[in-house]
């Protein structure tokens, strides 16, 4: 099979294998709006129908860093499909580098 048809074939993958990371960002970003909103829903009117005390303040600061149990695990994640991303996106422009300057003998595929 002549090298220049793997190229292309071997950028169509990449194309769609981008496509499906960021659509995968796109679902985590949604996903976590998502659940820290209906944590926010849940928790904050329990705390307002609470009674007045002192340590309401302090109840009110420590649910607020409940979503963060939501927000940092997905956020690693979210940040790990960022950098897979990245390198596929800097093998894709190899591959059109090779097809630019039509030097197809390094490619091994």
């Amino acid at each position: 099979m002549n090298k220049e048809i793997l190229i292309k074939k071997e950028l169509s993958l990449l194309k769609k294998e981008i496509s499906a990371l960021k659509e995968c960002q796109t679902r985590y970003v949604v996903l976590t709006i998502t659940a820290v909103g209906l944590l926010f829903a849940y928790i904050i009117p329990g705390l307002i129908d609470a009674n007045k005390c002192n340590y309401l303040n302090h109840i009110i600061n420590f649910t607020c860093l409940v979503p963060l149990i939501i927000i940092l695990p997905l956020s690693c994640i979210f940040f790990n499909k960022a950098t897979t991303l990245f390198r596929i996106v800097g093998y894709y422009q190899i591959l059109e580098n090779f097809i630019i300057n039509e030097n197809m003998d390094n490619y091994i595929g």
